[in-house]
């Protein structure tokens, strides 16, 4: 198994397991600081375009929950930051991803 093969198994089981923990509950949460960071070098090691916007869609989605239950514990109910403040952060994150996992000749430019 080659180290492209390698992280392709990696980013696969990882994309299941970070895909089946956001259905769960909290579980996201508790994994974040395990899956996001293998989720991002899977996807920059197995650089497809599959891969790019699978590990975006799920780390868009696990930091807005880790926000979500962060501002959950500390506002509570609080409108309207209990929903803008997840929005916020899943909308960063793929901004971010879009940046970085982007082939250099697709890259956005940061303003």
């Amino acid at each position: 198994m080659g180290n492209g093969e390698r992280w392709r198994f990696i980013g696969l089981v990882t994309f299941v397991v970070a895909g089946f923990l956001l259905l769960s509950m909290g579980g996201a949460i508790v994994a974040a600081p395990i899956t996001v960071p293998l989720m991002w070098m899977a996807a920059c090691r197995h650089r497809t375009q599959t891969f790019r916007v699978t590990a975006t869609v799920l780390c868009a989605l696990t930091g807005a929950e880790v926000v979500w239950a962060a501002t959950y514990l500390t506002l509570e109910d609080a409108q309207p930051w209990i929903w803008l403040m997840p929005t916020v952060t899943c909308v960063a994150v793929i901004l971010l991803f879009r940046r970085l996992l982007a082939p250099p000749h697709q890259r956005l430019p940061i303003p």
